[in-house]
């Protein structure tokens, strides 16, 4: 998900830059949205452990394991398996789904410094196609 999110409620934690959970709304506004595999969801529900990240939106949930371990999960109809890796206080989302034409998704998660905004920076490939989008 590239876009740029408002954060409407979020929960403490112990390492705050590391911890996106919280409620998002996407800004139109603010994103620069391209093809993705399915519509940029007008909110977002984050619920982060120190064992995974659970992403919740209109077209469903996914539970991702924040060990490096893969994640098989169904979301807007794809059959997905998807990994995670920090970067400093970035989160890497890397997704891949082979059903169909199949695709991939290395998305990047960011909060701000004011833990006020979360942008996701995606770069969505298919065959030779890329695009990316940024969601706020």
């Amino acid at each position: 998900m590239a876009g740029v999110f408002l954060c409407v409620a979020l929960l403490p934690a112990a390492d705050a830059e590391r911890d996106f959970s919280g409620s998002w709304t996407f800004s139109q506004e603010k994103s620069s949205v391209t093809v993705m595999p399915w519509t940029a969801e007008p909110s977002l529900r984050i619920e982060q452990t120190d064992a995974s990240i659970a992403l919740t939106s209109g077209s469903g949930s996914r539970v991702i394991a924040l060990n490096g371990q893969a994640s098989t999960q169904s979301y807007g109809g794809h059959a997905l398996s998807s990994m995670t890796k920090w970067e400093g206080a970035a989160l890497l989302l890397h997704t891949l789904s082979s059903q169909g034409r199949g695709f991939t998704l290395a998305d990047r998660l960011r909060l701000s410094r004011d833990r006020i905004t979360l942008t996701i920076r995606r770069q969505f490939q298919q065959g030779a196609v890329e695009h990316e989008s940024t969601l706020v």
